[in-house]
């Protein structure tokens, strides 16, 4: 039998994962988040105009883990990277870097 409690504040991606993975170490699992819906930087606003605008990134990676990589890709299609375009890395000092 699972006991405690767990906290998580911010209901982003991260925190979202978070919770998903403690809810099978405790019996309860608390996520607090200050807007009115999950999703933090994975989210969009439209505006009065029916425009839409992205808060941030929409790109989700293997993290490595293997017990997070269950959580985070559980729904996404298994040939999610088969894309060289699709494969994590980011710009800095002039160069993609973080791409195997």
């Amino acid at each position: 039998m699972k006991g405690g409690s767990a906290l998580i504040v911010g209901g982003g991606v991260a925190g979202l994962t978070a919770a998903a993975l403690l809810k099978g170490r405790y019996a309860r699992v608390v996520l607090v988040e200050r807007e009115s819906s999950c999703g933090g930087l994975l989210r969009s606003f439209t505006n009065a105009d029916g425009v839409s605008f992205d808060y941030g990134t929409h790109y989700v990676a293997e993290t490595g883990v293997p017990e997070l990589d269950a959580v985070i890709l559980s729904g996404v299609d298994e040939r999610w990277n088969l894309f060289a375009s699709n494969h994590a890395g980011a710009y800095y000092g002039g160069r993609v870097v973080g791409r195997e």
